[in-house]
């Protein structure tokens, strides 16, 4: 499965000319207005979504976002992780370390 990063910029692009972005960059408010979109923008490629109240699984997992494929039965099987997101508003090296989770 190719993600098209030019749609994923172009849907950023859209939250920060209309959602007054530079006077709630950081707050919750910001935070949830990303997750949603990138729970939409997962759903477009026909994938499900967590880490937001809207999403498929709200809980985050062990990455602040997750879009992935489940093959649901009794038990139910994680099948892929096309896309993981973590992300931080401002430099701290205590959570830095998350950004390690990703290599």
């Amino acid at each position: 499965m190719l993600i098209d990063v030019n749609n994923i910029e172009k849907h950023l692009e859209d939250i920060a000319r209309n959602n007054n972005f530079g006077a709630i960059v950081g707050s919750a408010k910001s935070t949830l207005l990303i997750k949603r979109r990138f729970v939409d923008i997962a759903h477009s490629y026909n994938l499900l979504a967590n880490g937001h109240p809207e999403a498929d699984e709200q809980k985050e997992w062990l990455y602040d976002m997750c879009w992935f494929t489940y093959e649901r039965g009794k038990i139910g099987y994680l099948t892929s992780l096309p896309f993981i997101m973590e992300y931080e508003w401002r430099p701290d090296p205590d959570i830095d370390g998350d950004f390690m989770k990703l290599v």
